[in-house]
């Protein structure tokens, strides 16, 4: 999804960078360790989904269904990336027709972070196994609707083409940084008041669930036997988008300074915090079967965009304070590494004679640790400096 620094330092230092001026920005590592947790999360839903036995303790039935509750992580992910967007970029909108920034400048960097890694990835897959791709046309050319980032609109894609199952990244680029971002961003930020934004929050907060709903049911009503809808679908996710960039439009334009004392500070220092338990508790408590209607997982998004808000206040003094930490800011920067390289690791792991689950950690750690710090990091810094010295950016 977006890339995100955590403390914005690639958004300051030239290489393509909305901000127009040196003025010191904030840091939220917090937000870039709650992406790490999302991830975690929704891989290990997706991988290890829990099954229920009859001897299972209170605590094992607690952790079966937190562990299951990992696929909403997708939903979350969405929320956080339009947040992190807007963060960056509706402090630089300018006047004007068009979108008000650079999105020639914007995707060139986004493409520079993410796109390296996920085509190693979708690599590993026809290096695992050539011999299904030698000279059968048709292999190559899904592997091409995969690259391009086109498999993620076509239901079946995902249990067919077996290329790369994060393939929908790139989907994603495509839906939400191309179409959505340029389209809507500017008219949230520019045009309404910040109450009104406010109220636009929240009435879009039931639309997820509403959308999920009627696709559902039109799945039910044209079932065949065959094809049905996946949820992976980007335009699936457009509203959880949409509600993270206008949370953030709202947030570069609080108050400050905010108040210390009373309610609003205690939110402040705490909220965070306590949103982040109440997910925990509510996703170990509520039963799992229902959540598998896909319009479900929006249930949660507008606390869930209320916690992010808070913790990229950075005034929370528990949470705030440990996702603060060196050492969690360095894993946390391993989010999207591992992210790509699930598909990948997941096949890798199924071949070796071995347990399933610690091979399969174990080889997603090596992976992300490599492909973050031998790819992904030096690509992007030489790709970037090249592009704003070639663009005079």
């Amino acid at each position: 999804m977006t890339y995100f620094t955590g403390n914005v330092s690639y958004e300051k230092q030239g290489l393509l960078n909305p901000r127009k001026s040196t003025d010191a920005v904030p840091q939220i590592a917090s937000l870039n360790a709650l992406r790490f947790i999302a991830a975690v999360h929704f891989i290990t839903g997706k991988y290890f989904k829990g099954n229920e036995h009859v001897d299972d303790t209170y605590w094992q039935t607690r952790g079966r269904v937190l562990k299951t509750w990992g696929f909403t992580q997708a939903n979350f992910l969405f929320l956080l990336s339009g947040f992190v967007l807007a963060y960056n970029y509706a402090p630089t909108i300018q006047d004007g027709p068009g979108p008000g920034y650079s999105v020639r400048n914007f995707l060139i960097k986004r493409a520079c972070w993410l796109y390296p890694t996920f085509l190693i990835s979708l690599f590993l897959r026809v290096w695992d196994e050539p011999t299904t791709f030698v000279g059968r046309f048709r292999m190559w050319v899904k592997f091409g609707a995969n690259a391009a980032g086109l498999s993620g609109y076509w239901p079946p894609s995902f249990r067919t083409y077996h290329v790369n199952d994060v393939a929908w990244t790139a989907s994603v680029f495509l839906t939400m940084y191309v179409i959505i971002m340029p389209l809507f961003l500017k008219p949230i930020h520019k045009t309404l008041s910040r109450a009104s934004r406010v109220w636009l929050l929240v009435f879009m907060w039931p639309w997820t669930m509403f959308i999920g709903f009627v696709v559902e049911r039109i799945d039910i009503l044209s079932n065949d036997g065959t094809t049905h809808w996946d949820w992976n679908n980007p335009i699936f996710y457009i509203p959880s988008f949409l509600m993270g960039l206008t949370a953030g439009s709202i947030f570069v334009e609080r108050n400050v300074p905010e108040p210390e004392l009373g309610l609003g500070g205690l939110c402040r220092r705490f909220g965070g915090t306590v949103l982040f338990l109440v997910m925990m508790i509510t996703q170990s408590y509520a039963r799992v079967d229902p959540m598998y209607h896909w319009h479900q997982v929006g249930s949660q998004s507008l606390a869930e965009i209320i916690m992010i808000y808070l913790f990229a206040s950075g005034k929370d003094v528990i949470l705030g304070n440990v996702f603060g930490l060196k050492p969690v800011r360095v894993v946390a920067g391993l989010a999207t590494a591992a992210f790509i390289m699930q598909s990948a690791v997941n096949n890798f792991a199924k071949q070796i004679d071995w347990r399933y689950d610690a091979t399969f950690f174990i080889s997603l750690v090596a992976f992300a640790v490599i492909l973050r710090f031998f790819v992904e990091v030096p690509y992007a810094k030489w790709s970037l400096a090249f592009f704003d010295k070639k663009l005079g950016a």
